[in-house]
């Protein structure tokens, strides 16, 4: 499994023109789910990702102190959007990427759906 993570000020995703998703400030997390990939790397690895300290603890206008304390995204209040993107887990041997190692659509969609449950009950 791997998890890509981009802090953002707000997301939009769009399929075919239609919004499918959209927060405010918070992360955007891009999921790829390797062929036995288990329920327990999924929460853990959900577990990580609502510690991730990415933001600084303090409020706007306080001053940031040395070194600075930072906050996760429960702590701050953010939004997470998670999109399942199988292609972070493609090899590429050639200039054609290998699929051989990503989990099949349908199993890597529950697994999807479990880590967005796991979220959200951290959360």
């Amino acid at each position: 499994m791997k998890i890509l993570g981009q802090k953002v000020a707000r997301a939009t995703v769009e399929v075919d023109g239609l919004v499918q998703g959209r927060i405010g400030t918070g992360l955007v997390l891009m999921l790829g789910i390797r062929e036995g990939t288990s329920d327990e790397e999924i929460e853990t690895a959900a577990s990580k990702v609502m510690k991730l300290k990415l933001w600084p603890e303090t409020l706007p206008g306080e001053e940031m102190p040395k070194p600075p304390k930072l906050a996760n995204v429960v702590d701050k209040g953010y939004e997470v959007l998670v999109l399942l993107q199988q292609s972070l887990c493609a090899s590429f041997p050639s200039a054609a990427p290998s699929l051989k190692e990503v989990m099949e659509p349908a199993e890597a969609q529950l697994l999807f759906e479990e880590f967005v449950k796991r979220l959200q009950q951290q959360y």
